[in-house]
């Protein structure tokens, strides 16, 4: 019966970690996404939970975080704000038609913002992100209005800003009933020159909302499956054990 209380521990703290969870930029892929992907190298814990950089609201302008503003000043994911010509892998901004998140645990949401450095920023930079760096409104906003969004959600462009060379996007996803926000770096490299208009639209392609009735029936399921799977184990472990009274 031991393995069976050694089986409830490890689907627990699944379980917990499941729920705790939060959410990342998958494409184009983030910082944090390619580190979880294996493609960029030292990552450190970032690799393990891509999902979890919140902080208080407010990047990049709000509150102090210049030069930690991809990590969001989480000493633990402090490599994220690792900077210079050929530290990140950059994704060719000319195909980029949306911005694509996986949400492990959705939260009510106020909206999704995103920010992108100004021309003519110093992109050789090796000191971090400043607030400095950004233009002062983003380009990009999808509103939600306290809805919470599907686990996988897409934020269609027609044409990124006007850039040229490597630039930084700054993802921003609000939380509604907490004072913490999720941010994620992304970067691009928008080649030699752009002919692309210097304004997006704000569209919110597949962002269809479901309630928290829906999101809490989600979790409900997910731990249906885990108390299977812990049954199933519980009951061969029943199966192999000799009873007091079965001499």
């Amino acid at each position: 019966m031991f393995r069976s209380f050694l089986i409830i521990a490890s689907l627990s703290q699944l379980l917990i970690s499941f729920v705790q969870a939060h959410g990342y930029v998958s494409s184009p892929p983030s910082r944090a996404f390619l580190c979880k992907q294996g493609n960029a190298t030292d990552c450190g814990q970032i690799q393990y939970e891509p999902q979890s950089v919140e902080a208080p609201k407010g990047l990049p302008f709000i509150w102090d975080g210049d030069g930690k503003l991809c990590s969001a000043g989480l000493s633990q994911f402090s490599q994220l704000d690792r900077q210079g010509p050929g530290v990140w892998s950059t994704t060719l901004a000319s195909p980029v038609s949306s911005f694509n998140w996986t949400l492990t645990a959705p939260h009510a949401t106020t909206d999704f913002k995103y920010f992108i450095t100004k021309q003519g920023w110093n992109s050789s930079t090796t000191d971090g992100l400043y607030a400095d760096d950004f233009d002062s409104d983003p380009f990009l906003v999808v509103p939600m209005h306290g809805q919470v969004p599907l686990p996988t959600l897409s934020h269609n462009i027609t044409k990124l800003p006007q850039r040229s060379g490597y630039q930084v996007v700054f993802a921003v996803w609000t939380i509604d009933n907490t004072a913490n926000a999720f941010y994620q770096c992304l970067d691009l490299d928008f080649g030699e020159s752009s002919t692309a208009s210097t304004t997006a639209s704000q569209s919110s392609g597949s962002t269809t909302s479901v309630t928290n009735f829906d999101i809490r029936v989600q979790y409900f399921c997910a731990l249906l499956r885990y108390l299977v799977v812990l049954l199933d184990f519980i009951c061969c472990d029943c199966h192999h054990y000799s009873w007091p009274w079965q001499g």
